[in-house]
């Protein structure tokens, strides 16, 4: 049997014409067609067929008109429509479906050697377009989601073939079809500008600026703009009969890499990956190992964690461990997203470099970004590539980067969280943490040497804990030690205490940890950077939104933003809900920015204002827990003090037990500046007496 969408939606047997018995069959085909060899969902066939009212029992609903479709289609109907977990499945070869063999000649096109080649394939795709895609159905979600699409490749096709027969010297071949395409997609400038050159070539000069001016009435009256500067580029050669614009002399094809030359990108990793089993367990079981067609498109996942937590290190790991099963190839791309070792990758240079992978050549690049992606999924279409997309700065820089087939797998890799991904490609969140105590242990006996760490482990123990358990710091402090073996661990832990952030340095940027932060925080805007600063002045081991909107002197909504962005570049840690803490690498490097990015009396403010947060937040909790020992007020909070707000007396208590080690800590340290805080002890000793008599009330 043969399928065809791109026209109405037909199905042949040999010379007979099968008939699809409802409307709502024939859409049903439709949904499962344009998404061929991948698994659709029982409620995304639902919104094909109803929209956004679907009948009460949807499930029943689709498969009835699944048996429908699957009598219409008689013989060999259930290998054709697959029943899969959760859906449906419509298996098709390439010379099935139109769609698919559209895609396998546009794809040949862009491999082929010879222009005349390439000039055949693509003709011979475009001659498979009976009219508009899926032309005679009223799925709504169809007409929105999936005609655009396929227009878009058909019109990039179609002047990917304008742009070859050009080159061949044959503007007259391509000019009936390029009046249709801008007749029917009047936007299309590129098209415009490929009709112009041909007219012009083929001897009407004054064609191809009537042509033009057509172009400019069309945009200036329904769009208010003028073509853009390559097409007035163009007109400006044309007026003056440019000779840059005659037919090319047609030259013998330049010598190209083989196109199915099979990538093989990943780069050296380690021979052990230390506390980070599970994670390459969870890949192992949730990206590959199982049947890659149950999947409705590629899989994707990301790695996200703080900066040197060793995101690279797993993801390399994990690709060259599973590199056996993507026998088409394995591209590796360092998407340099926060800077530390030159620009940030566009997305497009990104593209170019992953089609170059793939042995697509200068000649056959594309020149637009929408025929690139085109060309880039039709190359993965029906393969098992892996892509490993290292250190993504958001999730645009890669969204255009995933592939679509179902064999295809995407490890992302980034400071970020990229939940976005989640919702719109159905990526798997894998955060990464600092390593385990005893993991951080193995690691450091790893490089070192099991006999040296058993041989002083008071001093291990301090190295674990001046690197945060950091695999990029355990590994710097690891290469210095084995550099220096007549060093003993005592001496470089009491070099970490000391020299701070100077302890890890390097002239290398990417192992330089002061260089590799440095490279999170300036990703932050301004007040975020700013609260980051300041949160080297906190008290306590961890800071909830109250004390810190009071600390930076903002509303705690704003406040709340601020620590989100933190958060989600991993510069905070939110261990309990809206409670968030700095490692102390991470403290020591906040520190080192407030004293040089705020004054003195910046920091004594901000202080100030976290004191005075304390004390009427104390305050209120003494008054909820004993009224009538606590009547009054004890004055208004300073400008820019949040006090936290107590709604019962659970919720006071509950603020107490989390704050009491850093209320004590606030007492201590302001004593030490000289600042008052016999108020804010005398409160703090109370509460704690009402809550221990309120525990033992209740």
């Amino acid at each position: 049997m043969k399928f065809q969408v791109l026209g109405n939606v037909e199905v042949h047997d040999g010379d007979q014409l099968i008939q699809i018995p409802t409307a709502r069959a024939r859409t049903l085909l439709a949904g499962l067609l344009v998404n061929a060899n991948r698994v659709v969902t029982i409620e995304k066939l639902a919104e094909i067929l109803w929209g956004d009212q679907p009948p009460k029992c949807v499930r029943s609903s689709v498969q009835l008109n699944t048996v429908r479709l699957r009598q219409a289609l008689g013989r060999s109907a259930h290998e054709v429509i697959q029943t899969r977990p959760g859906g449906y499945l419509i298996k098709m070869q390439p010379d099935q479906l139109d769609l698919l063999t559209f895609r396998s000649l546009v794809t040949d096109g862009h491999s082929a050697v010879q222009p005349t080649k390439r000039s055949e394939l693509l003709r011979s795709a475009l001659d498979l377009w009976r009219g508009r895609p899926l032309s005679d159905l009223s799925s709504d979600v169809l007409r929105r989601d999936v005609v655009p699409q396929l227009v878009d490749e058909y019109l990039a096709a179609c002047e990917q073939w304008a742009e070859v027969e050009l080159d061949l010297g044959r503007p007259g071949n391509v000019i009936p079809v390029l009046r249709t395409l801008t007749r029917e997609h009047p936007e299309s400038e590129r098209a415009w500008g490929q009709l112009m050159l041909a007219l012009y070539r083929s001897g009407r000069q004054v064609d191809a600026l009537e042509a033009y001016r057509t172009l400019y009435r069309y945009l200036d009256d329904c769009l208010g703009v003028q073509p853009g500067w390559p097409l007035r580029a163009l007109h400006e050669q044309i007026l003056r009969a440019d000779p840059e614009l005659d037919n090319p002399p047609v030259e013998s094809a330049p010598t190209v890499r083989d196109p199915t030359r099979k990538p093989q990108q990943l780069p050296a990793s380690i021979a052990r990956l230390r506390g980070r089993e599970e994670h390459v367990r969870l890949l192992d079981q949730l990206l590959w190992r199982g049947d890659a067609l149950a999947r409705p498109s590629a899989a994707v996942v990301v790695i996200s964690g703080p900066a040197g937590v060793g995101k690279t290190a797993l993801a390399s790991f994990w690709a060259r461990r599973v590199q056996g099963d993507f026998e088409d190839g394995q591209v590796f791309v360092n998407l340099n997203g926060f800077g530390s070792t030159g620009k940030i990758l566009a997305p497009g240079e990104a593209l170019r470099y992953i089609l170059e992978g793939l042995g697509i050549t200068a000649d056959q690049m594309p020149s637009d970004p929408t025929s690139q992606i085109t060309l880039y999924r039709s190359l993965l279409a029906g393969k098992r590539v892996l892509l490993v997309l290292d250190d993504a700065h958001n999730a645009q820089q890669v969204r255009a980067l995933l592939p679509s087939s179902p064999g295809c797998v995407a490890v992302v890799t980034s400071r970020r969280q990229l939940p976005s991904l989640v919702a719109t490609e159905g990526a798997l969140l894998l955060p990464l943490d600092e390593l385990h105590e005893h993991d951080a242990r193995s690691l450091l006996a790893d490089r070192v040497g099991a006999d040296r760490i058993a041989a002083e482990t008071v001093a291990v123990d301090a190295i674990i804990t001046a690197c945060s358990r950091l695999p990029l710091s355990l590994a710097i402090v690891a290469s210095q030690a084995a550099y220096r073996p007549s060093f003993s661990l005592r001496e470089l832990a009491d070099n970490l205490a000391g020299d701070g952030l100077d302890a890890f340095a390097s002239e290398d940027p990417r192992t330089d940890l002061r260089s590799v932060l440095q490279s999170s925080y300036g990703a932050l805007t301004p007040e975020s950077a700013r609260i980051f600063r300041l949160l080297a002045l906190r008290f306590g081991s961890e800071i909830g939104v109250a004390a810190a909107a009071s600390l930076a002197g903002l509303e705690s909504p704003s406040a709340r933003d601020r620590l989100r962005e933190l958060a989600g570049l991993h510069l905070v840690t939110e261990r309990r809900p809206a409670r968030y803490e700095l490692s102390s690498l991470l403290h020591a490097y906040a520190a080192e920015l407030a004293h040089s990015g705020n004054t003195e009396q910046e920091r004594r403010q901000a202080v100030d204002r976290l004191l005075n947060h304390y004390l009427h937040s104390v305050h209120a909790a003494a008054h909820l827990l004993h009224p009538q020992r606590y009547p009054t007020a004890i004055g208004i909070a300073h400008t820019g003090v949040t006090v936290e707000p107590m709604v019962s007396v659970e919720a006071a208590l509950a603020w107490f037990d989390r704050e009491y080690p850093a209320l004590l800590e606030a007492v201590e340290q302001a004593g030490a500046m000289g600042l008052r805080v016999g108020d804010l002890r005398a409160q703090i000793h109370t509460l704690r007496n009402l809550g221990v008599v309120n525990r033992q009330l209740r």
